[in-house]
């Protein structure tokens, strides 16, 4: 109970903005729906979890691209889907990023579906036995097709020219007008030629690719061939926040949970503590994710402390303020097992 009390009259919070258990203002229950403001936001399912992406430093670019694209080519669902890569280091929010790229594609098609794909290694054959799965619910009317080359596929040592020829043969069929968006994780440098392969085999199925990778060649290979006239399309590029961006990060993300207004608007974060979480980093920014973590767990560890000594009225702010010295300890303990930078 104390815990609540002092995240309403301490800190004017109506729950942990990181690890909430219901946001009552707009109705959603984190507990019961088993939903996450630490990982990635499945915007998809949950369109209502759009409210928690914060649309700050590369986010806030990356998100008017995608938008700002679609709506340059008059995108509908069209059988001819252009496509999108995302590219950032690991811990800098791409799987958000995707989420939000699925969800702006279906605001202009309402019947997209969306089907997460893993890479698995650097076999053609495997990965399209994956996509073989996601498209066989993707299109009914394929049936024959596919129980066709089922008899002509070994699943454990797939023939990588039967199933071209199975997708080629599923081009020439019905085809959904509404898209299968595919998220595929992720493009390595030596499978750079995977984009135009990839794109030229699915495009022609209204599948709508939506790459990941961590190389920022892979993004410029992209870049290149769409410069090229190679397939339509878009990059965006993700990186870690700055000490500014982090801030303002802090504070939308805050404004979604306070019962009333306070100053300053990082509180309980001191904004001298907060400028040192990106100090001492190359390029002095740091993934989204690490920084979450740094956040959620110094807020914890104060409302930890502060139980042992709850009263009512609250005390002063300054002295339930968070400083660096209670950031100093989670920030080492995360710093030891993670890269705080992208």
């Amino acid at each position: 109970m104390a815990r609540t009390e002092i995240l309403t009259k301490y800190y004017s919070l109506h729950d942990n903005p990181f690890e909430p258990e219901q946001d009552a203002p707009r109705k959603i229950n984190f507990k019961q729906s088993k939903l996450s403001l630490m990982r990635e936001l499945k915007m998809f399912e949950q369109p209502a979890l759009k409210n928690y992406f914060v649309k700050v430093g590369s986010f806030k670019i990356a998100s008017a691209e995608v938008e700002s694209f679609l709506d340059s080519i008059g995108y509908n669902g069209s059988p001819v889907p252009p496509a999108i890569l995302v590219q950032g280091a690991k811990g800098t929010g791409m799987d958000s990023m995707a989420q939000y790229v699925a969800l702006a594609i279906r605001d202009r098609a309402p019947g997209a579906t969306l089907s997460p794909v893993p890479i698995p290694s650097a076999s053609q054959p495997r990965l399209l036995i994956l996509i073989k799965g996601a498209l066989e619910r993707f299109l009914p009317d394929g049936k024959e097709v596919f129980a066709r080359y089922d008899k002509l596929i070994d699943p454990r040592r797939p023939d990588l020219a039967f199933l071209k020829a199975m997708l080629q043969e599923l081009a020439t069929g019905n085809i959904p007008d509404q898209p299968l968006i595919l998220t595929l994780n992720s493009i390595a440098w030596d499978s750079r030629d995977w984009l135009l392969w990839l794109y030229t085999l699915l495009s022609p199925l209204n599948v709508f690719l939506v790459f990941f990778s961590d190389d920022t060649r892979v993004a410029s290979w992209f870049d290149d061939l769409v410069a090229k006239g190679l397939l339509p399309g878009r990059s965006l590029r993700l990186k870690g926040l700055d000490a500014g961006e982090g801030k303002l990060f802090l504070e939308l993300r805050f404004d979604d949970f306070r019962a009333m207004a306070v100053a300053p608007k990082t509180f309980p974060f001191s904004p001298a503590a907060l400028p040192l979480i990106f100090q001492d980093v190359p390029e002095q920014r740091v993934g989204v994710k690490f920084l979450l973590q740094i956040l959620r767990n110094s807020l914890n560890a104060k409302i930890a402390a502060l139980e042992k000594s709850y009263a009512d009225p609250p005390p002063p702010p300054p002295s339930i303020q968070i400083e660096w010295l209670d950031i100093s300890g989670p920030y080492e303990a995360i710093l030891s097992r993670k890269a705080p930078t992208p």
